[in-house]
């Protein structure tokens, strides 16, 4: 049995190789934004979908989102089920909390912080976060708040208007064919 499923693993990744037009052996990702670009490959319905939340929106409600993953634990009643569960969405939270204020968005005080990368990690502490009471085994008695925050945490970092994984950098030749920095708009490139 365990034979027949590497089987269907190789061959699931050769069809993968193939539809990509890879020839290595391994996909070199230099950014986490590759994902961007084998979802766009696939041409799936999320790589064809429009960052729809405006940066104003996503600045303030970084703060709401920050305080709310910082009380979490009073607040939904899991302060007293594990330290992961009490320590994970305060921590993700002063996080949150120090990039909103650093981030160069309308809502962030300092602005020095890009605005990609806090959108990239926020796709990552919103999985963080989902997955945090099956890793740390505490879902039997606690799972749906974290799930849920996280799960909006994921989103935000998705489809806020200039995310690096639903928006296409926009290259541009300058006179000379020489290319700079500002040709991406102030986006990070790949």
């Amino acid at each position: 049995m365990l034979l027949y499923a590497l089987k269907i693993c190789a061959f699931d990744e050769y069809l993968f190789r193939k539809r990509l037009q890879i020839k290595s052996k391994f996909i070199p990702l230099k950014t986490i934004t590759g994902l961007s670009i084998l979802l766009r490959q696939f041409n799936t319905p999320i790589a064809q979908m429009k960052p729809f939340i405006s940066t104003a929106f996503y600045g303030f409600f970084n703060y709401i989102i920050a305080l709310t993953l910082i009380a979490s634990p009073w607040l939904f009643g899991f302060y007293n089920v594990s330290s992961a569960a009490l320590l994970m969405p305060i921590y993700i939270g002063w996080i949150r909390l120090i990039m909103a204020i650093f981030s160069r968005n309308e809502g962030g005080f300092i602005k020095q912080f890009p605005i990609q990368i806090h959108m990239v990690l926020d796709v990552f502490m919103g999985f963080l976060l989902m997955v945090a009471p099956f890793l740390y085994t505490y879902a039997s008695k606690e799972f749906l708040p974290q799930l849920l925050l996280g799960a909006l945490l994921f989103f935000m970092g998705m489809f806020t208007k200039g995310s690096p994984f639903l928006t296409k950098p926009h290259h541009s030749l300058p006179e000379g064919q020489l290319t700079s920095t500002d040709s991406t708009d102030g986006r990070l490139s790949i």
